[in-house]
C-alpha cells in the first residue's frame, strides 16, 4: 500500500509519492544519511522531484530508511557495511515496492553509495542514478547502468572520479556529469538526465 502524505511522512518503510501519480514510468528515490526523514534538505530534495516528476511525466517513490547506522552518529541510512547487510537492504526496498513496475533507482548521498554497493552484487535490470556518491569499486560481472552526478565542490569529487575509472572495462556501464554545486541534488542536470531515460 502505498502511502500518500503531503507535508512529510515518519514510519520506517513508508513512501512518499511524488511527481505524477498517473506516470507509467516510475523511480524508486533514496534520501542520504539524515537525523529525521523531515530534514530541510530532505524536504528539498523530495519538493524537486515531485516538481520534476510533474514536469516530466515521472512518478517517485521516496522510501523512508529502514534502520539507522550507528557509524554514522547513529542517522537513518541505507546499511550497506557488509554484503549481506546490502542484499538485507535491498531485500527490504524490493519488499516495500513489490507491487510496483520500477523503471529505476536515484540514490542521494548515502542512498547513492547503497546503490553503487549494490550494483557490483545484483543485476538490477534498471539505471541507476547516484548522486554526490561513490564507494570502492571491486570486481563485478554484473551488467548494471550508473549514472554518477557529483559536485565539483563535493569532498567525494575525487573519490567518484576513481569509482568512475575503475569502472572502465567492467560490466557495470558507469558514467558520469560534473556539476558546479556542493553536495546537492542538482535539479537541472538531473532534469537533462532523465528526459534521456
Amino acid at each position: 500500500m502505498i502511502l500518500v502524505v503531503t507535508a512529510g511522512f515518519s514510519e520506517p518503510g513508508a513512501i512518499l509519492e511524488l511527481g505524477d501519480p498517473s506516470s507509467s514510468k516510475t523511480w524508486v528515490y533514496l534520501c542520504g544519511l539524515t537525523e529525521t526523514i523531515n530534514s530541510e534538505q530532505e524536504i528539498e530534495n523530495r519538493q524537486g522531484l515531485d516538481q520534476l516528476g510533474k514536469k516530466l511525466n515521472i512518478r517517485f517513490l521516496a522510501l523512508h530508511p529502514f534502520e539507522r547506522c550507528e557509524r554514522a552518529g547513529n542517522k537513518l541510512c541505507w546499511i550497506h557495511y557488509t554484503d549481506e547487510q546490502t542484499l538485507e537492504t535491498y531485500d527490504k526496498i524490493l519488499s516495500a515496492v513489490s507491487h510496483e513496475d520500477i523503471c529505476g533507482f536515484i540514490g542521494f548521498s548515502n542512498g547513492g553509495f547503497f546503490l553503487n554497493s549494490l550494483a557490483q552484487m545484483r543485476e538490477l535490470y534498471h539505471p541507476i542514478i547516484s548522486i554526490g556518491a561513490a564507494g570502492s569499486f571491486n570486481s563485478t560481472s554484473t551488467p548494471n547502468t550508473i549514472t554518477l552526478i557529483v559536485g565539483k565542490l563535493e569532498v567525494i569529487y575525487e573519490s567518484a572520479h576513481t569509482f568512475f575509472n575503475k569502472a572502465k572495462g567492467s560490466s557495470l556501464s558507469v558514467s558520469l556529469i560534473e556539476h558546479e554545486g556542493d553536495h546537492i541534488v542538482p535539479f537541472n542536470s538531473l532534469e537533462k538526465l532523465m528526459k534521456e531515460k
